[in-house]
């Protein structure tokens, strides 16, 4: 079979047609179409643009609905917008949100925590430690999404009444900052139609930005921006006792150091650890601080007062352990300077001359000044250390009146020797170094009462004035001793051992005591034993009979642990300020050279317990205790047993009555 074909015509240009690629058509042609296009009519026109409106109507609602949904959407979040730009600027946080005004040495310290991981800062007291933590907890919280912080302190009591006072303080004035991210808006004028557009010769829709509280060019004053934060709302959260919750992963809460349980489960990638008062925090709770921050974000800040010369906190100072540390000493502070406007709630001079007199010892010759310039032993070539915020040295001046540093300093004794106040030179104890200048106590610096004091008591005369007193501490068991003390005025004129007796023979011999020296006040342990010998004392109706329990809480409990330490405190006041005449008596030398004092978590001075001592000096302090006991004169009356008395003169009165008659 023959296969089919196809022809193919000859002439191509049928199959495709004619174009006309002149762009420019002829004036003729150009003519005739405008003719034939008819201007609308003034109805027609009419029409069309009620049309138009009634379409631009549901045009504008429809843009306005948008613009109403992206604004409120960003309204609920603009809070992070305005926050996040202070990450790097605490000092900025502080001053702008929270409102708060920071010093020069706490704006340093502010930045070694934006900076450094670990930063240990060893505070005096009344110079805003606490006040400045609050602030970076919440600056860390709201300048990090998703992040955690944790406020530790070694009591629950610490936990919600300092810090956590302090932050729900803060966050009662706080506001967000005065600048805003652009809203969103609708002109008004402008016309979403295009094809009205065209009629009314009007530009078409669009949609503009522009702040919502517009601040002039150039830089901000602070005090314009704080009075602008009443305009402004809250920071975001719900605040509950201890506990700031953003989130369910966003939060800062407060511990206490009751079991290390309490720090399980906390890990997140923006982590902020506080620990206040960290001289109080055990050893056991520091590894697991420090195993809890792992991330690079994670962060720990210790502050608190140096104590003791001991524990972790001590450490961070005195060994390379990666911590940045720092100091804010209450002689820095601008109110003791004088260089700024003063701080309310802050140290003051006053203050600062009153903790001299209680902490401080004259100085009154200059070879003890020499003698410590000798014992320095620095070379030419030393220098500093790297934990001591301090210069090296400073001259022998006084700036304001107020106490400076006079001789040089090293390593962790980085307190000074000697300070000068109005021209006078002082040698601090070891509380005024942690509670005024910020640095710990020397090591060997823990006595109570110096040796030099002791010695110069026991070759001090003094005279024989105002009332007697007599006091006696009574032995427990084993080879203690019962000794009773008389003091006339400031002297110590007996101190009587007696051992094995009991109750009742006791009783007879401060009874015959009584009856020679005719004391105006009786004071005994009533502790133990000492009670039976209090009981028999009031039964043979003994006048003056002070019952004294030592473990009772002081009078001033913000300062004292317990009576014990309040009776010592007195007594130490006595020996710095050359008030008592001792004898020289060996046993009672030693034992008042060895009785050491603590500073505790909370604050207060604590004196080692009998037991303590005992284990130490090989013998209960019993010489030393009986002498506290003479010098007590503070509400002696308040902790005696409720006895009845008889209404007429005692026994005791009718004799001396009688013998006068003799």
């Amino acid at each position: 079979m023959k296969p089919s074909t196809t022809s193919i015509p000859d002439d191509n240009s049928n199959l495709t047609p004619t174009l006309n690629l002149n762009p420019n058509p002829s004036p003729d042609r150009a003519r005739t179409r405008n003719r034939n296009r008819t201007r609308p009519s003034e109805s027609q026109l009419s029409t069309l643009n009620s049309q138009l409106s009634t379409r631009n109507r549901h045009y504008r609602t429809y843009f306005r609905a948008i613009v109403d949904q992206i604004n409120s959407h960003f309204a609920h979040d603009s809070w992070r917008w305005r926050i996040m730009s202070y990450r790097s600027r605490p000092a900025a946080f502080a001053r702008e949100v929270l409102g708060s005004e920071w010093t020069a040495k706490q704006e340093e310290i502010a930045r070694m925590v934006r900076r450094c991981r670990r930063v240990a800062v060893k505070s005096a007291n009344g110079v805003g430690k606490t006040y400045l933590a609050a602030d970076l907890a919440l600056w860390f919280l709201y300048t990090h999404e998703n992040s955690i912080v944790l406020t530790i302190a070694p009591t629950n009591r610490q936990v919600r009444f300092a810090l956590w006072k302090e932050i729900h303080a803060r966050l009662r004035t706080a506001r967000l900052p005065s600048r805003q991210p652009a809203n969103l808006t609708l002109n008004p004028n402008l016309n979403p139609n295009p094809n009205l557009d065209r009629v009314r010769g009007r530009t078409r829709t669009r949609i503009r930005t522009r702040p919502s509280n517009p601040q002039p060019s150039g830089s901000l004053d602070a005090a314009p921006l704080r009075a602008s934060r009443a305009l402004n709302p809250q920071l975001p959260g719900r605040a509950y006792a201890t506990r700031l919750q953003l989130q369910p992963d966003w939060y800062a809460v407060g511990l206490s150091s009751d079991t290390v349980d309490n720090l399980q489960g906390f890990h997140a990638e923006h982590l902020l650890i506080i620990i206040e008062e960290a001289s109080g925090i055990p050893e056991p709770f520091w590894a697991a601080l420090e195993t809890m921050a792992v991330a690079d974000n994670n962060k720990i800040v210790a502050i608190g007062n140096p104590l003791r010369a001991s524990g972790r906190f001590y450490r961070i100072f005195t060994r390379a352990l990666g911590w940045k540390p720092l100091t804010l000493s209450a002689l820095d502070h601008p109110n003791i300077r004088g260089r700024a406007k003063p701080i309310p709630g802050c140290v003051t001079p006053a203050y600062i001359q009153d903790r001299i007199n209680d902490w401080c010892e004259p100085i009154l010759a200059d070879s003890d000044l020499a003698d410590m310039s000798d014992s320095s032993d620095l070379s030419d070539n030393h220098q500093p250390s790297e934990f001591s915020c301090a210069p090296l040295v400073r001259a022998h001046e006084t700036i304001n009146h107020q106490p400076v540093l006079t001789t040089p300093h090293t390593g962790d004794q980085s307190a000074p020797d000697v300070i000068t106040h109005e021209g006078r030179k002082y040698r601090p104890n070891s509380l005024f170094r942690a509670r005024v200048q910020g640095e710990f106590p020397s090591a060997d610096d823990d006595s109570l009462i110096p040796l030099r004091w002791i010695e110069a008591a026991s070759r001090r005369t003094l005279p024989k004035n105002s009332h007697r007193r007599m006091a006696a501490d009574i032995a427990r068991f084993g080879d203690d001793k019962t000794v009773i003390g008389i003091r006339h005025g400031p002297v110590i004129t007996k101190l009587l051992p007696f051992h094995g007796l009991d109750t009742t023979a006791i009783a007879g011999h401060i009874n015959r005591l009584a009856y020679e020296v005719h004391p105006e006040a009786i004071a005994v342990d009533s502790i133990g034993i000492g009670a039976g010998v209090v009981d028999r004392l009031y039964e043979t109706g003994t006048e003056g009979v002070e019952a004294i329990n030592v473990s009772l809480p002081a009078y001033d409990p913000e300062r004292f642990l317990n009576r014990r330490a309040e009776l010592y405190w007195g007594l130490r006041d006595r020996f710095r300020i050359g008030d008592i005449d001792i004898p020289d008596n060996d046993l009672l030398i030693e034992e008042l050279s060895q009785i050491r004092y603590q500073i505790t978590s909370r604050g207060q001075i604590r004196i080692e317990s009998k037991d303590e001592i005992k284990k130490r000096l090989g013998r209960s302090p019993d010489y030393a205790d009986t002498v506290a006991l003479l010098f007590d004169g503070a509400g002696a009356a308040l902790f005696t047993f409720e006895y009845t008395r008889p209404l007429g003169p005692s026994a005791a009165q009718q004799l001396r009555d009688e013998m006068k008659v003799w």
